[in-house]
């Protein structure tokens, strides 16, 4: 019965205009507190499934995803959240809310800087609470970055000097943005070729040179978060093949004055690890001459 009605709900609702909706679910809430304990958490379940049917459709198409303002999608999130039992962001119609109100609104633009930048201000205007509340690693997914994620070197050497400022001063610490940034960049180099590193990392230095922000400094969030996953995802799994890089100075002289400064960031203990497989290696390689010396050596006595 409940799931039969729940259907034909649906079908009613698919072309009810958004504030004729919201009204009609706020007037429902209101109804609640009168409902007996036994039909409540029925009903609930009932209307968050024409809620999660409605959504799936409206903004699963451009058709009518347009239509859809930011005050819109945040009056939807807090519906969603109101019917929810454990007000939790995790639930379907929320995840598909969020998807949306952050990653699809003025996705038009013409450069991932500007996209990346009103994706921040959007974060920010996201309720406080929610931020605080909820793990930004198990509510956005990677997928959602997809049309965000920058094919290096040629889209990071874009990121002009002005354009880095701007996102340095609006990102405000959220934790939010500091996740999607540092997913932004993981997503980013796990995605460039294994025989481009030396060709990437020698560019991603000169970079850090231009924008001006060689020079560590540990309130410089989003440049130890970027040189974090350089050091993650590259450099700490590939030291021998890259100690022949001349080039990447800035970058490794960044990560050893964040390991000095004991950066919660940085992890300490694998930035020593590399320190020390470093200096094996060059061992080896002293050794290794030397080998080769005395063999020249012994081949002219000869």
């Amino acid at each position: 019965m409940t799931k039969h009605f729940g259907l034909i709900l649906t079908q009613k609702i698919d072309n009810t205009p958004l504030k004729t909706l919201t009204n009609y679910y706020h007037c429902v809430n209101r109804c609640l507190q009168h409902i007996k304990d036994e039909s409540h958490e029925r009903f609930l379940t009932l209307l968050e499934a024409v809620l999660h049917a409605f959504l799936y459709k409206q903004l699963n198409k451009t058709q009518y995803s347009h239509q859809f303002k930011e005050s819109d999608l945040k009056e939807f999130l807090n519906i969603a959240l109101e019917l929810s039992s454990t007000c939790d962001l995790k639930h379907q119609s929320c995840l598909r809310i969020i998807q949306h109100l952050l990653f699809k609104l003025e996705n038009n633009a013409i450069t991932k800087p500007t996209k990346i930048k009103y994706l921040f201000e959007r974060v920010n205007n996201l309720d406080d609470n929610l931020c605080e509340k909820n793990d930004p690693a198990s509510i956005i997914q990677d997928e959602w970055l997809n049309e965000y994620i920058f094919h290096m070197p040629q889209d990071w050497s874009m990121l002009s000097e002005y354009d880095y400022q701007v996102l340095n001063k609006i990102h405000s610490n959220n934790r939010w943005s500091i996740y999607i940034w540092s997913k932004l960049i993981s997503l980013s180099l796990s995605k460039t070729e294994v025989d481009k590193w030396k060709e990437t990392l020698a560019e991603l230095n000169e970079w850090m040179i231009i924008v001006k922000h060689d020079i560590y400094d540990p309130n410089d969030t989003l440049t130890i978060i970027f040189v974090k996953n350089i050091f993650d995802i590259v450099i700490s799994k590939h030291t021998k093949s890259l100690l022949s890089v001349w080039n990447i100075g800035t970058i490794l002289n960044y990560i050893l004055c964040g390991r000095q400064s004991n950066h919660n960031l940085l992890n300490t203990k694998q930035v020593d690890d590399f320190i020390q497989n470093v200096h094996h290696s060059m061992q080896d390689i002293l050794s290794l001459n030397s080998k080769l010396d005395l063999s020249k050596l012994f081949i002219k006595k000869l």
